[in-house]
Formats: C-alpha cells, structure tokens, sequence
C-alpha cells in the first residue's frame, strides 16, 4: 500500500474466497480486508487492516493470528 497525492493504492490484496483446486495452504489461505475512511475528495483519512485466512472448502473466517496484518510491509 502507499500513499500517491494523499489518495490510498492497496495493491494485490488477494483472493478472499475460493473455491475448487486453488491451493490455500501456508500464506496462500490469507486474506487482509480494509476499513478505510475517506474524506469528501478520496484523500485518505484512516485505516485498519483486518486479517482473514481461507478454510477448505472456500470460506473465510477471522484470523485471531493477524498473519495478513503481520505480512503487510510497513
């Protein structure tokens, strides 16, 4: 993520959901969800990071661990 004219880039946040023979093993199965707030005119405000990680056979559940949190580079 990066901030270019005080406007938020979140790159690559992955898949939040799948389902079938995509692996979801390891860091594969984790998944960062963002709650941000913007003011009027996109400029970023605030933010969080919350971490979900995937179950067989695609659902995602709360990752009380904070792996996505933790794999975000600061």
């Amino acid at each position: 993520m990066e901030l270019y004219k005080n406007k938020l880039i979140a790159y690559s946040l992955g898949n939040f959901c799948t389902y079938g023979d995509i692996s979801i093993t390891g860091v594969k199965g984790v998944a960062p969800v963002l709650k941000v707030e913007l003011d009027d005119h996109g400029n970023f405000g605030s933010g969080q990071i919350y971490s979900f990680k995937q179950e067989p056979p695609g659902y995602s559940v709360s990752d009380r661990t904070g792996q996505a949190v933790s794999l975000t580079p600061k």
